[in-house]
């Protein structure tokens, strides 16, 4: 359930703004955002049900219902680590695809007299190889080595 609530809209940011400034008023955070008001009261309500900030009513709020304070709890800010994994994550495969394009590039199966095209447009490529005595088929991603 974490996972989905740190996926949604403004939690990330409702949870660094109250790592920054410390406990903050349901009008404080809707400052700092363009948000209706009743997506960052469900919002809250979800960081709260999780266990990621709390709240408590404002002791100097007059008003007839009493205004609530909002704070980032230690697992709150432990859930901020998941942000920076993300990142992280991102870039890794971000690297591995930009490796993987490279290598299409480099080994571009429709420069092949052997690679064929499906009816969609796709590549489906067999590249044959004789290296000495072997032949090599490679078939998407699996080598398959006969020998003679």
């Amino acid at each position: 359930m974490i996972l989905r609530i740190l996926g949604k809209k403004y939690s990330k940011e409702i949870l660094i703004l109250l790592q920054k400034n410390g406990e903050m008023g349901f009008q404080e955070i809707l400052s700092n955002f363009d948000i209706h008001k009743s997506l960052l009261s469900r919002t809250l309500t979800e960081l709260a049900d999780c266990c990621l900030i709390t709240s408590r009513l404002n002791p100097e709020s007059n008003r007839t219902i009493p205004s609530k304070l909002y704070t980032i709890t230690g697992i709150g800010v432990e859930a901020l680590k998941i942000y920076d994994f993300e990142e992280e994550l991102d870039d890794f495969i971000y690297g591995v695809k930009k490796d993987f394009k490279a290598s299409l590039k480099f080994n571009n199966p429709k420069n092949n007299k052997n690679s064929i095209e499906d009816n969609k447009n796709s590549s489906i490529s067999n590249s044959y190889n004789n290296v000495g005595a072997d032949n090599t088929i490679v078939t998407n991603s699996h080598n398959i080595h006969i020998k003679k």
